[in-house]
């Protein structure tokens, strides 16, 4: 008589695994803890762990090189089972003598045996891109042809632009502003200024951009504002004076690259995190870890500190032109009309919306956002 085990969510050492058992599983007695509790068929566990180890690992003698008796070293270390389950979360598991017997192997390697996975290829291939543009060719890096030949999937700056549009679509990071919501914009008063109006408090004319910003180079136009007042003032509020902040209310549905949708933003680090990252035995999402870990690079330099200290701050240049690509030239099912990210002063949600003065100002046929109200703070 074959013998059925069941367990339960408790008996695993593994998040993903753990509410896998607790979401779909049925009442019955768990084989390790003895318990009746939600449970699922162990074979059918074991199945989960065995796709997900091969996503990501596989047996060294399938792809590494062997010479005097030594594997030739490859991308990473070579694990036993046991060290190779520990890697992955189950080193603590109840079951984890009854799964180590289950694997077909005694030895691990990285699935890519040498050279980058996808995602580190990504990842580097960014950097070469923030490093080009920076101190190489920033004007026409597009046609720029290197005669280094790095044994990537994008071997040119402009296409990792691409996969950056790829990864962010792939994610379903496209949302809507909807028509109604606000949005607050502020300015600093000078002694013989005090700001009110629309044209004001608005989308400055492009010969009045003076300074490059996050998302803008001087000279391109943007309308840059925050879901809330006390963001709004620390993002523009660094020194002594008397600031207006105006309430602005979303005229029609905007298009918007949401960079706040699923991820979270870790003030003191400076990074995006993403709680829910997928597990490798999640196998409706893991195919998705690349995206979301090149997402999460992106978004981190976008988010990042930095200053000006009143002078051309070129650490700006690369998301400056992540932004304008991905405003003009991505392959997104709908025309983008701005960026919402975390802001790097006190990680709350801030807009960069592709909105020039006069969609700003009360004329019916070209409005897309609205003067409602305004206030005056003292610093």
């Amino acid at each position: 008589m074959i013998e059925v085990k069941y367990i339960c969510g408790n008996c695993i050492d593994e998040e993903y695994l753990q509410k896998y058992i607790n979401e779909y599983g049925y009442i019955a007695r768990c084989a390790y803890c003895g318990k009746k509790k939600r449970v699922r068929l162990f074979d059918e566990i074991l199945d989960l762990i065995n796709e997900g180890v091969y996503f990501v690992f596989d047996n060294p003698l399938n792809g590494l090189g062997y010479i005097d008796g030594e594997y030739v070293k490859g991308n990473g270390p070579i694990y036993d089972s046991e060290d190779m389950l520990s890697e992955i979360g189950l080193g603590d598991s109840k079951a984890f003598n009854d799964i180590l017997l289950s694997l077909p192997d005694d030895e691990w390697c990285n699935k890519v045996f040498y050279g980058m996975d996808e995602s580190e290829e990504n990842i580097y291939t960014w950097e070469y891109f923030v490093e080009q543009v920076k101190y190489k060719t920033r004007f026409f890096f597009i046609r720029e042809k290197t005669d280094i030949k790095r044994n990537v999937r994008f071997n040119e700056p402009f296409d990792i632009l691409e996969e950056l549009s790829s990864s962010c679509d792939r994610l379903g990071l496209i949302d809507t502003l909807k028509k109604g919501s606000t949005v607050y914009r502020g300015r600093k008063n000078s002694y013989s200024v005090k700001y009110k109006t629309p044209e004001e408090l608005g989308t400055p004319k492009a010969e009045d951009c003076v300074f490059s910003n996050r998302l803008s180079p001087a000279g391109i136009p943007m309308f840059y504002g925050s879901l809330t007042k006390l963001t709004c003032l620390s993002e523009i509020g660094n020194e002594k004076g008397v600031y207006t902040i105006g309430k602005w209310r979303i005229k029609k549905d905007l298009r918007i690259l949401n960079l706040t949708k699923y991820f979270r933003f870790d003030l003191k680090k400076h990074e995006y995190i993403y709680p829910e990252f997928p597990s490798i035995f999640d196998n409706s999402r893991r195919e998705l870890r690349t995206d979301y870990t090149f997402i999460l690079r992106f978004a981190s330099d976008l988010s990042k500190k930095l200053s000006k200290k009143g002078k051309e701050n070129i650490d700006y240049v690369p998301t400056q032109i992540a932004t304008e690509f991905l405003r003009k030239f991505s392959q997104f099912p709908v025309k983008l009309d701005g960026i919402c990210f975390y802001s790097s002063k006190d990680g709350g949600i801030n807009y960069a919306l592709f909105i020039e003065q006069e969609e700003c100002i009360p004329f019916d046929d070209i409005q897309k956002i609205e003067l409602m109200s305004f206030e005056e703070f003292r610093m």
